[in-house]
């Protein structure tokens, strides 16, 4: 917006323009602010502006007055003041006026220089203000530098890494877990990982559970691939597959136990100071040794023998002991144990351990497992 100085010098010019125009001569004669009536009557005369809007905008040029050889003379609407001779066409000085708004005019140059000149030099201090606070805030929001060098020579830093899967259920244990349930582990032959239930709470726990009869929910009578993979609920009944076996119990030394219950509630167990399962090019032929416990020695028949099921016979019978008493197992010729055989069965098909209940009585329940002999 124009400033009211500026408005109002221009208004001026406009004026000293038709003064010009109508009445060069007469302007000559008057003198100071003797020339303010006749620019109001030259106004009035050529554009017919109404004298108190005249008064309004040459305001300032009274308060201001024009510097002259003689006194101010003041200018009072109602008394005339040296009358002109010519009543009808005053007279005024046209170079007073005109070094007048000249000198106006340079001054209101030199004021809008001065103030451009400041306005540039806040802008210029805004600028360098905001370039200091956006480089503060990239300072904050960058990420701390990383380390380059170790902090010693024998203590490289170096990303961190998962934890490996447990090989087994005994190291679990020693990892800390302590609730028996559903657990993947890691053999360290390279293949992959497995999925096994862990017994935490028999006899200091870390146990590897591969075999579980309950309630006769699974059927145990399956081939020799079925054996090979396993099957069933690791909740519930279930074989845990013999390549799992070998992988497992091929790692280190281990002992087996087996857990066994009559329908009557009564339980027992047998252990194994040592258990393995060989690989399948030996058909996971069974190792066990030194005895110990309550249910009485019922694999030591089986020792060294070879997995047969009704479609695989490896036994030492003419026939094939797993299609006759429809299990599956390391049979001799054929079994004192049968752990996977049919639940509830005939007499000589049922789920048995010999030694501490005859062939004729089936059991409940069973669970076989291992776990690392220096556990």
């Amino acid at each position: 917006m124009e400033p009211p100085l500026l408005k109002m010098v221009l208004f001026v010019a406009v004026i000293i323009a038709s003064v010009i125009t109508m009445g060069r001569g007469t302007l000559n004669e008057c003198e100071g602010t003797e020339c303010v009536p006749v620019l109001e009557y030259q106004l009035q005369k050529s554009a017919g502006v109404q004298h108190t809007n005249l008064h309004q905008e040459l305001g300032t040029v009274r308060e201001l007055g024009v510097k002259t050889d003689r006194e101010p003379i003041v200018y009072d609407p109602k008394v005339t003041i040296n009358e002109p001779s010519d009543p009808t066409t005053p007279s005024c000085n046209l170079s007073e006026v005109q070094g007048f708004i000249n000198s106006e005019l340079e001054r209101t140059a030199e004021m809008y220089s001065r103030d451009e000149e400041e306005i540039r030099l806040q802008v210029f201090q805004l600028q360098e203000a905001f370039a200091d606070f956006a480089a503060n805030i990239r300072r904050r929001r960058a990420p701390l530098p990383l380390i380059s060098e170790p902090t010693t020579a024998h203590q490289p830093i170096s990303e961190p890494t998962a934890a490996p899967l447990p090989m087994d259920c005994t190291e679990a244990a020693t990892r800390g877990v302590a609730e028996s349930g559903v657990y993947m582990v890691q053999p360290r032959d390279g293949g992959a990982a497995i999925e096994v239930y862990c017994d935490m709470d028999t006899d200091g726990g870390g146990w590897t559970v591969f075999q579980r009869r309950q309630d006769g929910s699974v059927d145990f009578y399956r081939d020799f691939e079925g054996y090979r993979q396993g099957f069933g609920d690791l909740e519930g009944e279930f074989w845990l597959g013999n390549d799992n076996l070998h992988r497992l119990t091929a790692q280190d030394d281990y002992v087996l136990r087996v857990d066994l219950t009559d329908f009557e509630g009564n339980s027992t167990y047998a252990s194994y100071a040592s258990f393995n399962i060989a690989d399948p090019s030996d058909f996971y032929r069974l190792t066990i040794e030194g005895y110990s416990g309550t249910a009485g020695d019922s694999l030591a028949n089986h020792n060294d023998k070879q997995f047969t099921t009704y479609d695989v016979d490896n036994d030492d019978w003419t026939r094939n002991c797993a299609e006759q008493f429809v299990g599956a197992w390391w049979y001799a010729g054929c079994y004192k144990s049968h752990l996977n055989g049919r639940y509830v069965g005939e007499p000589y098909q049922g789920v048995a351990w010999f030694t501490w209940k005859s062939n004729y009585d089936s059991l409940k329940a069973s669970e076989m497992k291992f776990r690392k002999k220096s556990f």
